[in-house]
């Protein structure tokens, strides 16, 4: 069933730095009478077509496949709009619905994305080679050994929602919290000549949207774009739940993207870690690329570099973590070959306007997994080689070192910051009482990359390691069972 709508929101527009930007705030929807079929999830386009109004047209409302064809009339009262930021004329958008009361008649827009069509406006975006499907290699290769990193992500709503990148196969999910699981590839590019995927660093469900999930892909630190390895890396975007991707890398100063995460106030602002470095390969050898963390305020199609320190651009980040009520992040720059061009810990705030570092006492340390507490007092971080986890518990303004085996990931509780679990090699342990004392909770049969508690069911934790296993625990990191090898059950299975 087709849907033609018009909207009239009732709420004022801030222009942001360009004409065609305009941000929405909380107000009222008006709309009068259609005939749906029933309550339930609807996707939908949103045009804007008046700035100066801010009047929209919405196209091409369908029904999604679950729902009832019995039909009724309603009318929409009054609704709440979330904060979201409108970009341009002419532009249709991806938005869904969900009709949730029948008397009186109650629309939530949950979610507004930026079309697939505006998201490869550019030729950074451009889908190069995606529609072609390669079956990626067939097990390790090389200096491969496929690594999962940081892209276990399990959705922040729904536990049994779990996805996993790999280092060249795609990207495999679970809706049913790892007993069965499947493999996904469409559109995403492969370097040519190569049965190779890029590398999946990190990947984050969108706070509110199961179907939205982001990835920070890479190979070797390179241009965006051109005949290059690295030219198939970057950020991936999925609104389908993974089924499909597209690029959303405009903007970037290297390919090489190691972390990622969504603003949880304001969905459409993305952060995005990129690592500085030369490529490794043979044409553009000598030259450097710069890392540096980006923000997006569109939903991934173009990125801007926010403005650190003068050394940001040599440094890595290969964490972005969320704390608090109001948006803002914590994340770690470091350069391996020299660390005194360390900017350390910093802090980004007022929506990506305000950067500070802190914790000058670490910064000259290699830090490649941290953790922070849901208000963001304390933090535990791991550094590298040094089997011991150093913690703060104001901020991070004052450091204690507790001597641990540890060497990998830590992941803190969001309900209890004196519950933390985490890695050496193989080995998982689990601490109640801050760090203090751990026991071992798992012996795992390869490396552990990458830990979650789930954040809508804290009794449920995942562990993903190298050779794409991956454990889980339903009381709270207790005990493990391992639900598969994925290498041989999905990526080399008939």
């Amino acid at each position: 069933m087709l849907l033609v709508l018009s909207l009239w929101p009732v709420f004022s527009a801030v222009a942001q730095e360009s004409d065609a930007v305009y941000q929405a705030h909380t107000g009222l929807l008006i709309v009068p009478p259609f005939d749906v079929p029933s309550l339930g999830r609807y996707t939908a386009t949103l045009e804007l077509l008046d700035a100066d109004n801010l009047q929209f047209a919405l196209n091409e409302a369908i029904v999604s496949d679950s729902q009832s064809a019995s039909a009724g009339s309603y009318s929409l009262q009054t609704q709440i709009l979330s904060l979201y930021s409108l970009r341009a004329f002419g532009v249709r958008y991806s938005a869904e619905l969900i009709l949730s009361s029948e008397d009186p008649a109650t629309f939530t827009l949950t979610t507004l994305n930026t079309s697939t069509e505006q998201m490869q406006s550019c030729e950074a975006n451009d889908p190069g080679n995606g529609d072609m499907i390669i079956a990626g290699p067939d097990g390790p290769e090389g200096e491969d050994r496929d690594s999962v990193f940081r892209s276990l992500a399990v959705s922040p709503t729904d536990a049994n929602i779990v996805y996993v990148g790999t280092e060249r196969n795609g990207v495999l999910r679970s809706l049913d919290g790892g007993t069965t699981w499947q493999q996904f590839r469409s559109g995403i590019r492969h370097a040519e000549g190569s049965e190779n995927y890029p590398e999946f660093w990190d990947m984050v469900v969108h706070p509110q949207n199961n179907n939205v999930v982001y990835a920070a892909t890479l190979d070797s630190p390179g241009p965006i774009v051109g005949d290059y390895p690295s030219s198939s890396a970057g950020v991936y975007k999925s609104i389908d739940g993974g089924e499909s991707w597209f690029r959303g890398s405009c903007g970037l100063s290297s390919s090489r993207a190691t972390a990622i995460n969504v603003d949880p106030i304001e969905t459409n602002r993305i952060y995005l870690g990129i690592e500085g470095g030369s490529p490794s390969f043979s044409e553009l050898q000598g030259q450097y690329f710069e890392g540096g963390v980006y923000m997006s305020t569109d939903d991934g199609s173009q990125w801007t570099k926010l403005a650190i320190d003068g050394n940001d651009g040599r440094n890595g980040y290969w964490q972005l973590l969320p704390y608090g009520d109001n948006g803002d992040f914590i994340t770690f720059g470091f350069n391996f070959d020299d660390t005194t061009s360390n900017i350390g810990f910093v802090r980004i705030s007022n929506q990506g306007s305000t950067t500070e570092l802190f914790a000058s006492e670490l910064r000259e340390l290699i830090i490649p997994w941290f953790t922070v507490s849901t208000d963001g007092q304390v933090i535990y971080a791991v550094e590298r080689d040094a089997f011991l986890i150093r913690k703060s518990v104001n901020g991070g303004q004052d450091w204690i070192a507790m001597q641990q085996p540890v060497n990998g990931p830590i992941e803190v509780s969001p309900i209890d910051p004196e519950l933390i679990l985490f890695a050496q090699s193989a080995e998982l342990r689990k601490s109640t009482d801050g760090g203090s004392s751990a026991e071992v909770v798992l012996q795992a049969a390869n490396q552990i990359h990458d830990i979650v508690i789930a954040p809508a069911d804290p009794s449920i934790v995942y562990v993903a390691t190298e050779g794409y296993l991956v454990y889980k625990s339903t009381d709270g990191g207790d005990s493990f069972e391992l639900l598969g090898d994925l290498r041989q059950s999905v990526l080399n299975a008939d």
